[in-house]
């Protein structure tokens, strides 16, 4: 059988899934994010390698001259010199749609944090506001309802359709922008062009790839256009921000509040500015990690692996 080396296997599970209970990694080498420079020094035999966001490029291929096969386990594969590894010879997979559930839900949990503000009231109950207040009610003024507010999704692939139907269910009107707006699906989803879909949209969700194009999508002018009362969400990329134009639009209330899954450089330093503000919401680079959306993607991996140890090719590489 061919040697496997899972590396960064803590972003797979942080102990609620047990990778050795599966057969195929019962003998699989497990290094965690911290320990990768390990791959090159004491596993450069390897033949099949799972990755997440490690860089695989010209030189770090070059250290690795058994290597016949790369799971990614993500969707994304920017990190992965696809050229190169198709000049070795090397098959590539990532694995497709096994977050999209698990991403829309992060959407509306962002979204729900924003309005309703759950965890600021929980904690002014815990904290003994609400026991001192004279009224039987404590709450913060302007929460919005979200049925009858437009949704504006840029990006209508597997996600954006998932965010959609959740809007919809909200009683949220729902437009797009897309690239193919032929394969909307959803017949209340109305087409719009990117400035309309800006200038009525009281809610922006991102769903879209990081691309030349779509680099710094949200920028000055961008922000400029959204109604003060807006939110934007952000679980696609951290690139289609303009962090800087963001974060002086939120300080300045230009528009009402972020709620981001992901950022441009990850994790971000400490005294990143987006952290400081009271109306921008950040987590981890975590939608996509749901205990069920990774039980999918490691299902997916294993049987990719296995038809590349019984078949030595898999129907599904990248190259």
């Amino acid at each position: 059988m061919a040697s496997i080396l899972i590396a960064e296997a803590d972003t797979i599970t942080t102990g609620d899934l047990n990778l050795s209970q599966y057969s195929i990694f019962r003998d699989a080498v497990m290094l965690n994010s911290v320990d990768t420079e390990k791959l090159f020094e004491n596993y450069s035999d390897i033949e099949v390698l799972a990755i997440n966001k490690l860089a695989l490029n010209n030189r770090v291929l070059d250290k690795l001259p058994n290597l016949r096969f790369v799971q990614i386990m993500a969707t994304g594969y920017d990190n992965v010199d696809l050229e190169a590894c198709k000049e070795r010879g090397i098959q590539v997979c990532n694995v497709r749609d096994y977050s999209t559930d698990s991403v829309a839900q992060h959407v509306f949990a962002l979204l729900l944090a924003l309005t309703n503000k759950v965890e600021y009231h929980w904690q002014m109950a815990r904290e003994g506001i609400w026991s001192r207040e004279p009224k039987f009610t404590f709450y913060t003024p302007s929460i919005p309802e979200l049925k009858g507010k437009t949704m504006g999704i840029i990006g209508m692939g597997r996600i954006g359709h998932n965010v959609a139907e959740i809007a919809l269910a909200f009683g949220m009107k729902v437009i797009t922008y897309t690239r193919s707006p032929e394969k909307i699906g959803i017949q209340e989803v109305r087409f719009k062009e990117m400035n309309e879909l800006v200038e009525k949209s009281d809610v922006i969700s991102l769903h879209l790839p990081l691309t030349d194009d779509s680099q710094h999508l949200v920028d000055q002018n961008f922000l400029g256009q959204m109604k003060e009362e807006a939110y934007l969400i952000n679980t696609a990329r951290g690139g289609l921000i303009d962090e800087e134009a963001l974060y002086n639009a939120l300080d300045h209330n230009h528009i009402k509040g972020a709620g981001l899954d992901v950022l441009t450089k990850e994790p971000p330093k400490a005294d990143h500015p987006l952290l400081t503000l009271s109306n921008c919401i950040v987590t981890s680079h975590m939608a996509w990690a749901s205990l069920d959306a990774r039980k999918k993607l490691i299902g997916i991996a294993i049987d990719n692996i296995k038809t590349f140890i019984d078949t030595g090719k898999v129907k599904d590489s990248l190259v």
